[in-house]
């Protein structure tokens, strides 16, 4: 379904007559105003509910300098190719960040060891001589500001490719298309059926969109998050 259609059905599922936007998200009264916000916080919460959903994860490269240990966000050069208001937070899965030699190709290609203390990396790697120190990078920190941070400091090009999440979006077009996969789409109107009834104070109304959306959502995390899996018995 795409923006249109899902703020129209939500209106029929609830009894509000949709002859205001039949052909666009265009709302024409208050309470139509009510339904497109509605929608449009369903949305938000959904994709904000969590920050490590799959259609959410997307993938990035650049390429170093030699000397460049940071890399902000951004998409000129020295930066991450990824502006800093569709970034959400960084994917850290054991062997998602990855280099080459640019020069020579994926051939030698390499995962990243991950440094999760900032000041850990900063005491490694820019301290005393080591920040002369030039070789292939083989380790990576996320400084406070979500810039990544390489060591050692790079001695040439290295193509560095990377995964992230983004940020949550919002539809502003009568037919765009949630980015969340379409047997999800009545996620969106069950949460506003509860906004609704809460508005109203319509518990017939709640009730529905509640049952709807517990079901829904247990079908969406088990899909669209990583699985969790028993790490071996200790000794």
């Amino acid at each position: 379904m795409n923006y249109l259609t899902i703020c129209q059905t939500f209106a029929r599922k609830v009894g509000i007559p949709t002859s205001g936007f039949l052909t666009a998200v265009n709302p024409t009264s208050a309470e139509l105003t009510r339904v497109v916000g509605w929608v449009d916080e369903a949305w938000n919460e959904i994709q904000t509910l969590r920050d490590d959903w799959h259609w959410m994860r997307e993938s990035t490269s650049w390429v170093t300098s030699s000397g460049g240990y940071s890399y902000a966000l951004g998409t000129g050069a020295g930066t991450v190719g990824i502006t800093a208001d569709t970034f959400g937070k960084w994917c850290t899965n054991d062997g998602v960040f990855r280099n080459y030699p640019t020069a020579s190709g994926n051939a030698s290609e390499i995962m990243m060891d991950f440094e999760p203390d900032y000041d850990t990396w900063r005491n490694l790697y820019l301290l005393s001589g080591t920040r002369s120190t030039r070789t292939r990078p083989h380790t990576y920190a996320i400084a406070p500001d979500k810039s990544i941070l390489l060591g050692p400091v790079p001695d040439s090009g290295y193509t560095v490719t990377a995964d992230y999440f983004s940020a949550p979006t919002a539809m502003t077009q009568d037919n765009e298309i949630p980015a969340i996969p379409a047997r999800y789409h009545y996620l969106l109107i069950y949460r506003a059926m509860m906004l609704y009834g809460e508005f109203e104070s319509a518990p017939e109304v709640y009730g529905a969109g509640e049952r709807g959306w517990s079901k829904m959502w247990a079908a969406l995390e088990s899909d669209q998050l990583d699985r969790v899996f028993a790490g071996a018995a200790l000794a």
